[in-house]
């Protein structure tokens, strides 16, 4: 049942605005209950939503036995550091070993510390090759993280303006075939790459620049890095985008983060098992990453999501989606896969969300007529039939 209980927004508001930094573009709305893809906000508001904490609430809110799993972790040890072994850990891995690369795992706590480390696995392989093997290659538009390493390969100027970046990093186009010939050298580390681009507004790679950027890592003994964290655990309808490509065979490393844990903070880089023992002891680590707590509820996410009729139900539902989207007037194009989409409108985006927004449809604008649809993967039908009804009247 959800809760009606009402909190004073002004007061929240005020006191955000007073002691919490000013870095983010908040909306005047503060959510205190949530079932399956639907939010309520402080005044008892229903919201059917199409944003799932951008992207990581992939079984939406008060899932059952992810709560059960959360309240039976929180009665044991929360914490013990990895100076220990954590059972729960072992078992995550065994996990993604099965449905990712067959190698190992490395857990954190973000997408971007995910991206840190590979970026240092990179560097540490390629070290022992030449000394002078320290260049990276990225895509334009791209986005893998805030801290300064994984902000150095994010091909977005907006976000690098006023911060010091590694270097030697050059950017290509996505599906740039020449560009990416003329990018990777002898030199070169190491490729990192997002199959789509969800923060430039879902862009999809094709398979043939996909099999290229494998060709050419393998050529100049490059690793290839697959930004995983918005396009992981079903979220594509595969287990990981890169099961799309595979054709073009595997990358040497994933990262993921998002929707790994449901909501609880928590990532993961996973190597092949070529490049698995590249780190040694010593050589990175994380204080919280992979604690007790933090596997145990993602140890429940993916033997959820990964269940075959999880799957088949997940994938009918976004066959469904696509084909309201692509029905609706004033779309010029729907994009993406699974249920990570993106619509070109006619309309000022921000327009369009805001107007939703009032109507109870929470959606995302990447661009100036660009709105992004990453739902919780437990959307209803009937959810999305009601979310296309209103935003039909919006565009």
């Amino acid at each position: 049942m959800l809760s009606k209980s009402k909190v004073n927004i002004q007061n929240v508001i005020n006191d955000t605005s007073e002691y919490v930094m000013d870095t983010y573009n908040r909306e005047s709305i503060s959510f205190i209950d949530g079932d399956g893809a639907t939010l309520v906000d402080s005044a008892g508001k229903e919201y059917i939503d199409f944003v799932s904490g951008i992207a990581v609430n992939i079984l939406g809110y008060k899932n059952k036995k992810l709560v059960s799993a959360l309240k039976k972790a929180s009665n044991s040890i929360w914490h013990t550091s990895n100076l220990y072994h954590i059972a729960d850990q072992a078992n995550l891995a065994k996990i993604i070993h099965k449905n990712a690369l067959k190698g190992k795992t490395f857990f954190c706590n973000s997408g971007t510390e995910a991206n840190e480390a590979a970026l240092k696995l990179a560097f540490k392989y390629s070290s022992s090759i030449s000394s002078e093997k320290t260049e990276l290659v990225a895509l334009t538009n791209s986005f893998h993280g805030r801290t300064l390493g994984s902000l150095s390969v994010t091909g977005q100027e907006k976000y690098r303006a006023s911060f010091p970046s590694i270097s030697n990093v050059t950017f290509v186009d996505l599906n740039d075939l020449e560009g990416i010939k003329n990018a990777i050298n002898k030199n070169t580390a190491a490729l990192i790459v997002e199959l789509i681009q969800g923060e430039a507004g879902v862009h999809v790679m094709d398979e043939e620049f996909y099999k290229l950027c494998r060709k050419l890592t393998k050529k100049h003994q490059a690793l290839f890095i697959v930004d995983e964290v918005q396009t992981g655990l079903y979220r594509t309808g595969l287990p990981f985008a890169f099961k799309h490509y595979v054709k073009g065979g595997s990358p040497d490393i994933i990262t993921m983060a998002k929707g790994l844990g449901g909501g609880m903070a928590i990532g993961a880089m996973h190597a092949s098992k070529a490049f698995s023992d590249i780190l040694g002891k010593g050589d990175h680590a994380s204080t919280f990453g992979g604690n007790a707590l933090a596997t145990a509820v993602a140890l429940t996410v993916l033997k959820l999501i990964t269940k075959k009729s999880f799957v088949e139900e997940l994938n009918k539902k976004s066959e469904l989606l696509k084909k309201k989207l692509e029905s609706l007037n004033n779309v010029k194009e729907v994009r993406g896969m699974g249920l990570m989409l993106a619509i070109d409108t006619k309309k000022s985006a921000k327009d369009v969300v805001k107007s939703c927004l009032n109507d109870g449809l929470l959606l995302n604008a990447t661009g100036d007529n660009t709105i992004r649809l990453i739902p919780p993967l437990v959307i209803t039908e009937s959810d999305i039939e009601k979310s296309i009804s209103i935003l039909s009247k919006h565009l």
